[in-house]
């Protein structure tokens, strides 16, 4: 639960107070992954769901503020031409996008620890 508050912290900060390209808010991700992450399931899982969820509420504001956006990307993508069908996309690449930069700084951790010693010394 920490690092899925802190995932959605993270991407909602850099996604509404740094506005730039629509990738800045993995590297902060991969950051909470590295830092408050206790597994790579967890770190996966916390990702998807807060820079899903982030992403979701981002595309519906811009959505709501320049209706055509969602109707043009539903008729350029094989959605039927319904907008309903492009939050739901987005909210699952945004997850997955998400879920990888998390996982990859957890797994940055784990490749920077120590080695543990496998054998007790005599």
């Amino acid at each position: 639960m920490r690092t899925f508050l802190f995932a959605a912290l993270a991407a909602f900060l850099v996604m509404w107070l740094a506005p730039g390209p629509w990738w800045l808010f993995l590297p902060a991700l991969a950051l909470v992954g590295f830092a408050a992450a206790p597994t790579g399931r967890v770190a996966f899982w916390a990702g998807f769901l807060a820079s899903g969820l982030v992403w979701a509420i981002w595309a519906a504001a811009i959505h709501y503020g320049a209706p055509i956006l969602g109707g043009r990307m539903a008729r350029l993508l094989p959605l039927g031409g319904q907008p309903f069908w492009f939050f739901p996309l987005n909210m699952l690449l945004g997850g997955l996008l998400g879920g990888l930069a998390t996982a990859a700084g957890r797994a940055l951790r784990s490749a920077l620890a120590r080695p543990r010693r496998r054998f007790a010394r005599r």
